[in-house]
């Protein structure tokens, strides 16, 4: 009777195991989207440094394989390489239409001057402040924040801050900032929405 018992239980496992489907790695495709329309470094290694093995061009299609959820992603490698690595930041959902102009961060904020007449209306708005800190806060903990030569993000880009810096705010206008870096004295604009008290 037990022997029956176990042959029926083996029996019954094996069609179960049958009956539920092989799990496959399944991956996805994305887009290269740099803030200077220029190529993506991809490397071997999640990391920057002394790691890159070959770029990928503005707006070309990859297959990822998993995002580490540390500001970096895992493509499907090529070559002697099964995976490889990018910074997630530069990876879109869409394919880009076109490259951006002039060093565009790709965030968009609310005011968005392309021309003089409208960093006019921008600069109207200028009030002075007394001069407080804010720290920086980009969208991701392993982004940065530009420093802009104008309250535009089509204007140059001056130097960037990490998360947690901090800088004084000299002046608001509207949706920027104008700041100083109190490490170099550099003073430049920076959209209000990256930043915290």
């Amino acid at each position: 009777m037990s022997r029956k018992i176990l042959t029926l239980l083996v029996a019954a496992v094996m069609a179960v195991g049958m009956a539920v489907p092989a799990v496959s790695h399944a991956w996805y495709y994305m887009y290269v989207y740099t803030e200077n329309g220029g190529s993506l470094n991809v490397r071997s290694e999640p990391k920057t440094g002394n790691n890159v093995l070959w770029t990928i061009p503005f707006g070309t299609q990859v297959g990822v394989d998993y995002n580490l959820g540390n500001g970096w992603t895992a493509l499907v490698g090529a070559g002697a390489y099964d995976t490889v690595y990018v910074q997630t930041r530069f990876l879109v959902s869409t394919q880009p239409s076109s490259k951006p102009s002039g060093g565009s961060s790709g965030r968009n904020t609310s005011t968005n001057a392309s021309t003089a007449s409208e960093l006019n209306v921008i600069f109207r708005k200028y009030t002075a402040v007394t001069p407080y800190r804010v720290t920086v806060r980009p969208v991701r903990a392993s982004g940065w924040v530009n420093l802009r030569f104008a309250p535009s993000k089509e204007t140059e880009v001056m130097a960037t801050f990490r998360a947690n810096e901090s800088v004084t705010v000299i002046a608001e206008l509207g949706d920027w900032l104008q700041v100083e870096d109190p490490n170099t004295g550099k003073v430049g604009y920076m959209s209000k929405q990256f930043v915290a008290q």
